[in-house]
């Protein structure tokens, strides 16, 4: 949901996505009625259906909102109904992983109900443009340009997902070692703890 431009009133738009083994496709983002499983399950049968997909969807991931998980109204059900098949469900590994280290953020730095980040990382994202960034320690100091003893074409190879590569670039300079593309570390933008708790996660 988000709010129309120059004005109050707020609108739900649906982004759907297909994946398969090294790609992924986005079907659409249109606003829809409303936020209710049926209302979503509709629209991805409707783009589904558009992109002559209907057979090849056998799998399904969403956030674990009702809307989306419920047993009986729930997204997911809905769909199933409408593709007359079951489908196995992935629940989104950031709205199960991000309970631990947003629990733990809160008792240890600073408990918030609010989306915002709060005031550490605001003054952290306000300070970034002076920080130098070649000052820093890695937690392991490894004379190693591959820590991870992967592949070297694990490494350098062009992944789907820019943020799978910066996890790897991270991993590299988090046990002392050197990415193909020098260590290099990217502003913080966003400050919704969702985003941030992702980051962690990966």
């Amino acid at each position: 949901m988000h709010p129309l431009a120059g004005g109050d009133k707020f609108i739900e738009r649906l982004p759907i996505v297909v994946t398969g083994e090294n790609w992924e496709q986005l079907l659409g983002a249109r606003i829809i009625k409303d936020g209710t499983g049926q209302a979503q399950a509709e629209e991805v049968f409707s783009q589904v259906q558009a992109w002559g997909c209907t057979d090849s969807v056998w799998a399904v991931c969403t956030d674990t909102t009702s809307s989306n998980t419920g047993t009986t109204k729930g997204a997911v059900v809905r769909l199933e109904v409408l593709l007359q098949r079951k489908l196995v469900y992935f629940a989104c590994r950031h709205h199960l992983l991000d309970l631990i280290p947003k629990n733990i953020f809160g008792k240890m730095i600073e408990p918030s109900s609010s989306p915002d980040l709060g005031a550490l990382c605001r003054r952290f994202k306000s300070e970034w443009p002076d920080m130098d960034k070649t000052n820093f320690k890695a937690a392991v100091c490894v004379d190693d340009t591959n820590p991870l003893g992967l592949p070297s074409t694990d490494v350098e190879k062009k992944h789907i997902r820019a943020d799978y590569e910066y996890l790897l670039e991270l991993a590299i300079i988090f046990l002392g070692g050197t990415p193909p593309g020098g260590v290099k570390f990217r502003p913080p933008l966003a400050l919704s703890s969702a985003r941030f708790m992702g980051r962690i996660i990966y």
